[in-house]
Protein backbone atom coordinates (compact mmCIF):
# COMPACT_ATOMS: atom_id res chain seq x y z
CA UNK A 1 0.00 0.00 0.00
CA UNK A 2 0.83 3.29 -1.02
CA UNK A 3 1.68 6.27 1.54
CA UNK A 4 -1.54 7.80 -0.53
CA UNK A 5 -3.54 4.77 0.20
CA UNK A 6 -2.44 4.64 3.72
CA UNK A 7 -3.70 8.36 4.28
CA UNK A 8 -6.94 7.59 2.48
CA UNK A 9 -7.40 4.30 4.48
CA UNK A 10 -6.58 6.30 7.31
CA UNK A 11 -9.16 9.26 7.20
CA UNK A 12 -12.19 6.82 5.75
CA UNK A 13 -11.49 4.77 8.91
CA UNK A 14 -11.90 7.84 11.17
CA UNK A 15 -14.55 9.48 8.86
CA UNK A 16 -16.18 6.68 7.35
CA UNK A 17 -19.12 9.02 6.40
CA UNK A 18 -16.30 10.70 3.54
CA UNK A 19 -16.89 7.65 1.48
CA UNK A 20 -19.77 8.89 0.17
CA UNK A 21 -18.34 12.20 -0.56
CA UNK A 22 -15.28 10.41 -2.21
CA UNK A 23 -17.53 7.99 -3.89
CA UNK A 24 -18.97 11.18 -5.76
CA UNK A 25 -15.31 11.58 -7.41
CA UNK A 26 -15.65 8.20 -8.15
CA UNK A 27 -19.20 8.38 -10.04
CA UNK A 28 -18.11 11.35 -12.22
CA UNK A 29 -14.80 9.28 -13.06
CA UNK A 30 -17.27 6.63 -14.10
CA UNK A 31 -19.50 8.92 -16.14
CA UNK A 32 -17.22 11.17 -17.71
CA UNK A 33 -14.31 8.73 -18.37
CA UNK A 34 -12.14 12.12 -16.45
CA UNK A 35 -12.20 14.05 -13.50
CA UNK A 36 -12.47 17.85 -14.20
CA UNK A 37 -14.25 20.89 -13.15
CA UNK A 38 -16.12 21.26 -9.83
CA UNK A 39 -17.71 19.13 -7.77
CA UNK A 40 -19.95 20.20 -4.81
CA UNK A 41 -18.79 18.36 -1.54
CA UNK A 42 -21.17 19.23 1.31
CA UNK A 43 -22.29 22.71 2.63
CA UNK A 44 -21.34 24.33 5.74
CA UNK A 45 -23.30 22.30 7.81
CA UNK A 46 -20.33 19.27 7.07
CA UNK A 47 -19.31 18.25 10.43
CA UNK A 48 -16.09 20.04 11.57
CA UNK A 49 -13.75 16.74 11.24
CA UNK A 50 -15.18 15.86 8.09
CA UNK A 51 -14.73 18.96 6.72
CA UNK A 52 -10.77 18.63 8.23
CA UNK A 53 -10.26 15.68 6.60
CA UNK A 54 -11.33 16.44 3.00
CA UNK A 55 -8.97 19.97 3.40
CA UNK A 56 -6.12 17.45 5.03
CA UNK A 57 -6.89 15.64 1.28
CA UNK A 58 -7.56 18.73 -1.01
CA UNK A 59 -5.86 21.45 0.31
CA UNK A 60 -6.59 24.80 -1.21
CA UNK A 61 -8.85 23.27 -4.07
CA UNK A 62 -11.50 22.75 -1.48
CA UNK A 63 -13.45 26.08 -1.17
CA UNK A 64 -15.88 27.56 0.63
CA UNK A 65 -18.62 29.49 -1.63
CA UNK A 66 -20.34 32.60 -1.00
CA UNK A 67 -23.88 30.50 -0.11
CA UNK A 68 -21.63 27.85 2.15
CA UNK A 69 -21.51 25.12 -0.32
CA UNK A 70 -17.87 23.12 -0.12
CA UNK A 71 -17.05 22.86 -3.57
CA UNK A 72 -14.01 21.12 -5.12
CA UNK A 73 -11.56 22.07 -7.43
CA UNK A 74 -10.45 18.87 -8.90
CA UNK A 75 -9.08 20.08 -12.26
CA UNK A 76 -6.46 22.25 -9.63
CA UNK A 77 -6.04 19.74 -7.48
CA UNK A 78 -5.15 16.81 -10.12
CA UNK A 79 -2.68 19.27 -11.64
CA UNK A 80 -0.95 19.42 -8.00
CA UNK A 81 -0.96 15.94 -7.70
CA UNK A 82 2.14 14.13 -9.16
CA UNK A 83 0.90 10.79 -11.25
CA UNK A 84 -3.26 11.92 -10.91
CA UNK A 85 -3.68 8.60 -13.21
CA UNK A 86 -2.27 6.42 -9.92
CA UNK A 87 -3.81 9.01 -7.31
CA UNK A 88 -7.15 8.20 -9.38
CA UNK A 89 -6.69 4.48 -8.93
CA UNK A 90 -6.19 4.79 -5.33
CA UNK A 91 -8.82 6.35 -4.39
CA UNK A 92 -11.00 3.11 -6.13
CA UNK A 93 -8.77 0.98 -4.48
CA UNK A 94 -9.27 2.54 -1.07
CA UNK A 95 -12.79 2.75 -1.19
CA UNK A 96 -13.62 -0.94 -3.25
CA UNK A 97 -14.84 0.18 -6.29
CA UNK A 98 -14.00 -0.94 -9.79
CA UNK A 99 -13.33 1.83 -12.61
CA UNK A 100 -15.69 1.77 -14.84
CA UNK A 101 -16.33 3.67 -18.05
CA UNK A 102 -20.13 4.38 -18.69
CA UNK A 103 -19.77 6.00 -21.56
CA UNK A 104 -18.31 3.23 -23.24
CA UNK A 105 -20.35 0.97 -21.39
CA UNK A 106 -23.54 2.94 -22.86
CA UNK A 107 -21.95 2.34 -26.53
CA UNK A 108 -21.77 -0.92 -26.17
CA UNK A 109 -25.02 -1.16 -24.58
CA UNK A 110 -26.87 0.75 -27.36
CA UNK A 111 -25.27 -1.62 -29.32
CA UNK A 112 -26.34 -4.69 -28.38
CA UNK A 113 -30.10 -3.31 -27.52
CA UNK A 114 -29.95 -2.41 -31.61
CA UNK A 115 -28.88 -6.11 -32.36
CA UNK A 116 -31.89 -7.32 -29.79
CA UNK A 117 -34.60 -5.46 -31.79
CA UNK A 118 -33.13 -6.40 -34.61
CA UNK A 119 -33.20 -10.08 -34.40
CA UNK A 120 -36.97 -9.39 -32.49
CA UNK A 121 -37.81 -7.84 -35.98
CA UNK A 122 -36.96 -10.81 -38.00
CA UNK A 123 -38.39 -13.65 -35.50
CA UNK A 124 -41.67 -11.24 -35.25
CA UNK A 125 -42.37 -9.13 -38.49
CA UNK A 126 -45.99 -9.11 -37.85
CA UNK A 127 -45.73 -7.04 -34.20
CA UNK A 128 -44.57 -3.49 -36.13
CA UNK A 129 -45.68 -1.32 -33.35
CA UNK A 130 -43.97 -3.16 -30.67
CA UNK A 131 -41.11 -2.55 -32.69
CA UNK A 132 -41.53 1.19 -32.27
CA UNK A 133 -42.44 0.58 -29.10
CA UNK A 134 -38.89 -0.94 -28.06
CA UNK A 135 -37.33 1.49 -30.32
CA UNK A 136 -38.87 4.46 -28.34
CA UNK A 137 -37.66 2.76 -25.16
CA UNK A 138 -34.08 2.13 -26.48
CA UNK A 139 -32.56 5.14 -24.67
CA UNK A 140 -34.23 4.30 -21.34
CA UNK A 141 -33.09 0.59 -21.08
CA UNK A 142 -30.67 -0.44 -18.12
CA UNK A 143 -27.33 -1.44 -19.30
CA UNK A 144 -27.13 -4.16 -21.28
CA UNK A 145 -24.15 -7.08 -20.90
CA UNK A 146 -24.15 -10.48 -23.16
CA UNK A 147 -26.04 -12.53 -19.97
CA UNK A 148 -28.90 -9.67 -19.93
CA UNK A 149 -28.94 -9.59 -23.32
CA UNK A 150 -29.94 -13.44 -23.33
CA UNK A 151 -32.50 -12.89 -19.96
CA UNK A 152 -33.84 -10.10 -22.42
CA UNK A 153 -33.74 -11.94 -25.92
CA UNK A 154 -35.80 -14.70 -23.82
CA UNK A 155 -38.13 -12.82 -22.44
CA UNK A 156 -39.28 -10.78 -25.21
CA UNK A 157 -39.62 -13.98 -27.37
CA UNK A 158 -41.95 -15.50 -24.26
CA UNK A 159 -44.16 -11.77 -24.67
CA UNK A 160 -44.38 -12.03 -28.41
CA UNK A 161 -45.82 -16.18 -27.83
CA UNK A 162 -48.17 -14.28 -25.53
CA UNK A 163 -49.43 -11.84 -27.63
CA UNK A 164 -49.87 -13.72 -30.70
CA UNK A 165 -51.96 -16.63 -28.77
CA UNK A 166 -54.17 -13.53 -27.46
CA UNK A 167 -54.63 -12.20 -30.56
CA UNK A 168 -56.16 -15.85 -31.98
CA UNK A 169 -57.64 -16.60 -29.07
CA UNK A 170 -61.21 -16.84 -29.72
CA UNK A 171 -61.78 -18.41 -25.86
CA UNK A 172 -61.52 -17.29 -21.90
CA UNK A 173 -58.02 -17.75 -20.66
CA UNK A 174 -57.16 -17.51 -17.00
CA UNK A 175 -53.82 -14.89 -16.07
CA UNK A 176 -52.38 -18.24 -14.44
CA UNK A 177 -53.16 -20.42 -17.46
CA UNK A 178 -51.27 -18.19 -19.96
CA UNK A 179 -48.08 -17.15 -17.20
CA UNK A 180 -48.02 -20.91 -16.68
CA UNK A 181 -48.19 -21.93 -20.46
CA UNK A 182 -45.55 -19.14 -21.85
CA UNK A 183 -42.99 -18.30 -18.71
CA UNK A 184 -43.48 -21.84 -16.83
CA UNK A 185 -44.53 -19.59 -13.89
CA UNK A 186 -48.67 -19.17 -12.82
CA UNK A 187 -48.10 -16.18 -10.58
CA UNK A 188 -46.02 -14.14 -13.75
CA UNK A 189 -48.56 -12.28 -15.15
CA UNK A 190 -50.67 -12.14 -12.04
CA UNK A 191 -49.17 -8.49 -11.21
CA UNK A 192 -45.50 -6.86 -11.60
CA UNK A 193 -43.62 -6.28 -14.45
CA UNK A 194 -44.04 -8.48 -17.15
CA UNK A 195 -47.80 -8.14 -16.93
CA UNK A 196 -46.86 -4.32 -17.23
CA UNK A 197 -44.88 -4.97 -20.37
CA UNK A 198 -47.39 -7.31 -21.73
CA UNK A 199 -50.26 -4.71 -21.62
CA UNK A 200 -48.14 -2.20 -23.19
CA UNK A 201 -47.33 -4.26 -25.96
CA UNK A 202 -50.88 -4.93 -26.60
CA UNK A 203 -52.09 -1.34 -26.39
CA UNK A 204 -49.78 -0.83 -28.56
CA UNK A 205 -50.48 -3.03 -31.26
CA UNK A 206 -54.61 -2.19 -30.52
CA UNK A 207 -53.84 1.65 -30.83
CA UNK A 208 -51.13 2.48 -32.68
CA UNK A 209 -49.69 4.80 -30.08
CA UNK A 210 -53.41 6.99 -29.29
CA UNK A 211 -53.53 9.26 -26.62
CA UNK A 212 -55.83 7.02 -24.32
CA UNK A 213 -55.40 5.63 -21.63
CA UNK A 214 -56.71 2.07 -21.05
CA UNK A 215 -56.50 -0.06 -17.88
CA UNK A 216 -54.32 -3.31 -18.12
CA UNK A 217 -57.55 -4.96 -17.18
CA UNK A 218 -59.74 -3.62 -19.80
CA UNK A 219 -56.89 -3.93 -22.23
CA UNK A 220 -56.78 -7.95 -20.88
CA UNK A 221 -60.50 -8.67 -21.21
CA UNK A 222 -60.63 -7.58 -24.79
CA UNK A 223 -58.45 -10.81 -25.30
CA UNK A 224 -60.64 -12.55 -23.08
CA UNK A 225 -57.71 -12.93 -19.90
CA UNK A 226 -59.54 -12.80 -16.76
CA UNK A 227 -59.89 -15.14 -13.84
CA UNK A 228 -64.04 -14.73 -13.90
CA UNK A 229 -65.03 -15.26 -16.96
CA UNK A 230 -68.49 -13.83 -16.09
CA UNK A 231 -67.30 -10.16 -16.41
CA UNK A 232 -66.59 -10.40 -20.00
CA UNK A 233 -70.02 -9.78 -22.24
CA UNK A 234 -71.23 -8.81 -25.36
CA UNK A 235 -75.05 -7.77 -25.59
CA UNK A 236 -76.58 -7.40 -29.10
CA UNK A 237 -79.94 -7.22 -30.82
CA UNK A 238 -81.76 -9.40 -32.54
CA UNK A 239 -83.05 -13.43 -32.61
CA UNK A 240 -80.38 -15.61 -32.03
CA UNK A 241 -80.79 -19.00 -31.70
CA UNK A 242 -77.18 -20.93 -30.88
CA UNK A 243 -76.78 -24.97 -30.61
CA UNK A 244 -75.08 -26.43 -27.09
CA UNK A 245 -74.97 -29.57 -26.44
CA UNK A 246 -76.60 -31.05 -29.87
CA UNK A 247 -79.79 -28.69 -28.80
CA UNK A 248 -81.02 -25.39 -30.37
CA UNK A 249 -81.69 -22.66 -27.72
CA UNK A 250 -83.53 -19.85 -29.09
CA UNK A 251 -84.30 -18.02 -25.53
CA UNK A 252 -82.81 -14.76 -27.21
CA UNK A 253 -85.35 -15.09 -29.96
CA UNK A 254 -88.08 -14.54 -27.22
CA UNK A 255 -86.24 -11.07 -25.67
CA UNK A 256 -86.20 -9.51 -29.37
CA UNK A 257 -89.69 -10.47 -29.89
CA UNK A 258 -90.01 -8.46 -27.02
CA UNK A 259 -87.93 -5.49 -28.17
CA UNK A 260 -84.94 -6.00 -25.98
CA UNK A 261 -81.74 -6.87 -26.35
CA UNK A 262 -79.51 -9.77 -24.72
CA UNK A 263 -76.48 -9.89 -22.99
CA UNK A 264 -73.94 -13.36 -22.83
CA UNK A 265 -70.90 -13.54 -20.61
CA UNK A 266 -67.81 -15.65 -21.95
CA UNK A 267 -68.44 -18.37 -19.85
CA UNK A 268 -71.75 -18.72 -21.58
CA UNK A 269 -70.65 -18.31 -25.24
CA UNK A 270 -67.49 -21.38 -23.97
CA UNK A 271 -70.05 -23.95 -24.49
CA UNK A 272 -71.86 -22.61 -27.65
CA UNK A 273 -70.91 -25.05 -30.77
CA UNK A 274 -72.94 -22.60 -33.45
CA UNK A 275 -74.92 -19.71 -33.24
CA UNK A 276 -77.15 -17.56 -36.31
CA UNK A 277 -79.68 -14.95 -36.39
CA UNK A 278 -82.61 -16.06 -37.66
CA UNK A 279 -84.92 -14.85 -40.94
CA UNK A 280 -82.38 -12.08 -41.92
CA UNK A 281 -78.77 -12.91 -42.76
CA UNK A 282 -77.55 -9.54 -41.99
CA UNK A 283 -75.53 -7.89 -38.67
CA UNK A 284 -73.97 -4.61 -37.84
CA UNK A 285 -71.38 -4.37 -35.36
CA UNK A 286 -71.98 -1.05 -33.63
CA UNK A 287 -69.03 0.80 -31.62
CA UNK A 288 -70.79 3.50 -29.66
CA UNK A 289 -73.89 2.46 -26.83
CA UNK A 290 -75.91 5.12 -27.84
CA UNK A 291 -75.90 4.66 -31.70
CA UNK A 292 -76.75 0.57 -30.68
CA UNK A 293 -79.51 1.88 -28.48
CA UNK A 294 -81.02 3.72 -31.16
CA UNK A 295 -81.00 0.92 -33.22
CA UNK A 296 -82.76 -0.99 -30.65
CA UNK A 297 -85.67 1.95 -30.61
CA UNK A 298 -85.73 1.54 -33.98
CA UNK A 299 -86.65 -2.12 -34.19
CA UNK A 300 -84.53 -2.32 -36.93
CA UNK A 301 -85.09 -5.23 -39.52
CA UNK A 302 -80.96 -6.85 -38.90
CA UNK A 303 -79.53 -8.05 -36.15
CA UNK A 304 -77.49 -5.33 -33.91
CA UNK A 305 -73.72 -6.52 -32.29
CA UNK A 306 -72.50 -3.36 -29.49
CA UNK A 307 -68.99 -3.94 -29.38
CA UNK A 308 -68.07 -1.25 -26.58
CA UNK A 309 -65.41 0.55 -28.67
CA UNK A 310 -62.57 -2.00 -29.39
CA UNK A 311 -64.24 -5.29 -29.47
CA UNK A 312 -63.52 -7.99 -26.02
CA UNK A 313 -63.29 -11.44 -26.24
CA UNK A 314 -67.07 -12.18 -26.00
CA UNK A 315 -67.43 -10.20 -28.99
CA UNK A 316 -65.01 -12.04 -31.36
CA UNK A 317 -66.39 -15.06 -29.70
CA UNK A 318 -69.66 -14.53 -30.84
CA UNK A 319 -68.95 -13.14 -34.45
CA UNK A 320 -66.41 -16.22 -34.66
CA UNK A 321 -69.49 -18.92 -34.22
CA UNK A 322 -71.69 -17.15 -36.19
CA UNK A 323 -72.28 -19.37 -40.38
CA UNK A 324 -70.01 -17.82 -43.50
CA UNK A 325 -73.23 -16.66 -45.46
CA UNK A 326 -73.84 -13.81 -42.62
CA UNK A 327 -73.54 -10.52 -43.91
CA UNK A 328 -71.66 -8.80 -41.14
CA UNK A 329 -71.13 -4.52 -41.63
CA UNK A 330 -69.43 -1.99 -39.09
CA UNK A 331 -70.77 0.95 -38.36
CA UNK A 332 -68.13 2.75 -36.49
CA UNK A 333 -66.33 6.43 -35.85
CA UNK A 334 -64.84 7.42 -39.03
CA UNK A 335 -61.44 8.36 -36.77
CA UNK A 336 -58.25 5.71 -36.72
CA UNK A 337 -59.30 3.75 -33.82
CA UNK A 338 -63.14 3.13 -35.56
CA UNK A 339 -61.57 1.58 -38.63
CA UNK A 340 -58.86 -0.08 -36.65
CA UNK A 341 -62.22 -1.72 -35.10
CA UNK A 342 -63.26 -2.66 -38.30
CA UNK A 343 -60.31 -4.16 -39.45
CA UNK A 344 -59.94 -6.44 -36.32
CA UNK A 345 -63.47 -7.46 -36.99
CA UNK A 346 -62.88 -7.84 -40.15
CA UNK A 347 -60.37 -10.48 -39.62
CA UNK A 348 -63.00 -12.59 -37.37
CA UNK A 349 -65.65 -12.29 -40.24
CA UNK A 350 -65.30 -10.75 -43.77
CA UNK A 351 -67.49 -6.97 -43.55
CA UNK A 352 -68.06 -4.20 -45.32
CA UNK A 353 -68.63 -0.70 -43.84
CA UNK A 354 -72.34 1.42 -43.07
CA UNK A 355 -72.89 4.78 -42.35
CA UNK A 356 -68.85 5.52 -42.24
CA UNK A 357 -67.94 4.42 -45.91
CA UNK A 358 -66.45 7.10 -48.46
CA UNK A 359 -70.00 8.65 -49.74
CA UNK A 360 -71.14 8.81 -46.11
CA UNK A 361 -68.34 10.86 -44.94
CA UNK A 362 -68.85 12.90 -48.04
CA UNK A 363 -72.43 13.65 -47.62
CA UNK A 364 -71.85 14.71 -43.81
CA UNK A 365 -68.40 17.15 -44.28
CA UNK A 366 -70.50 19.76 -41.98
CA UNK A 367 -70.89 17.86 -39.29
CA UNK A 368 -66.95 16.62 -39.40
CA UNK A 369 -64.53 16.80 -36.72
CA UNK A 370 -60.63 18.38 -37.40
CA UNK A 371 -57.74 15.55 -36.75
CA UNK A 372 -54.72 16.68 -35.43
CA UNK A 373 -51.68 17.11 -36.97
CA UNK A 374 -50.19 14.38 -35.11
CA UNK A 375 -53.51 12.24 -35.62
CA UNK A 376 -52.81 12.72 -39.41
CA UNK A 377 -49.27 11.53 -39.47
CA UNK A 378 -50.46 8.51 -37.58
CA UNK A 379 -52.66 7.70 -40.27
CA UNK A 380 -50.13 7.85 -42.87
CA UNK A 381 -48.00 5.91 -41.05
CA UNK A 382 -50.94 3.55 -40.84
CA UNK A 383 -51.49 3.17 -44.37
CA UNK A 384 -47.76 3.08 -45.40
CA UNK A 385 -47.16 0.24 -43.03
CA UNK A 386 -50.53 -1.55 -44.80
CA UNK A 387 -50.59 -1.17 -48.28
CA UNK A 388 -53.52 -3.02 -48.05
CA UNK A 389 -55.50 -1.46 -46.06
CA UNK A 390 -58.86 -2.26 -46.42
CA UNK A 391 -60.23 1.22 -45.42
CA UNK A 392 -57.55 3.03 -47.06
CA UNK A 393 -59.98 5.81 -49.04
CA UNK A 394 -61.49 6.37 -45.51
CA UNK A 395 -58.66 7.18 -43.62
CA UNK A 396 -57.59 8.86 -46.26
CA UNK A 397 -60.71 10.97 -46.25
CA UNK A 398 -60.32 11.12 -42.42
CA UNK A 399 -56.80 12.52 -42.84
CA UNK A 400 -57.30 15.10 -44.98
CA UNK A 401 -60.72 16.53 -43.79
CA UNK A 402 -61.46 15.44 -40.25
CA UNK A 403 -64.27 12.27 -38.91
CA UNK A 404 -67.68 11.70 -38.45
CA UNK A 405 -68.88 10.54 -35.25
CA UNK A 406 -71.55 8.44 -34.71
CA UNK A 407 -73.84 10.47 -33.06
CA UNK A 408 -73.15 13.10 -35.83
CA UNK A 409 -74.92 10.75 -38.77
CA UNK A 410 -77.77 12.25 -39.65
CA UNK A 411 -80.28 9.89 -42.22
CA UNK A 412 -81.59 13.14 -43.84
CA UNK A 413 -77.87 13.50 -45.13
Amino acid sequence: MSSRESILAEHLGRHPSLAAHLSRLCDRCDKRGELAGTIKLGDSSLPIGEYRALHSLFGPALKTSARGERRLDLTRFLASVPDADAWIEELYTALGRQRRDLVDEATQSQAIWQQLLGQFRLSYPDLLSVHRLLQSQSARHSLLDEAKADALRTEWSRLAETVRHLQANRQQVGLSDLGARFFNDSKTLRAGRLRTILCQWLHALNSEDAAEDIEPADMLSRYGVTDNPTSIKVTFFGPLRYRRNGAWLDWPCQLHRQGESTTLSLDNLAGIERAEFVGNPTVVTCENETPFNNLVREDTPFAVVYTGGFPNAAVRALLGKLPVHTLLRHWGDSDRAGYQIARILSHIHPLSLWRCQLDDLQRHRHALKPVSAAEQLAIQRALAESPDHPFAPELQFTAQHGWLEQESWDSSQ
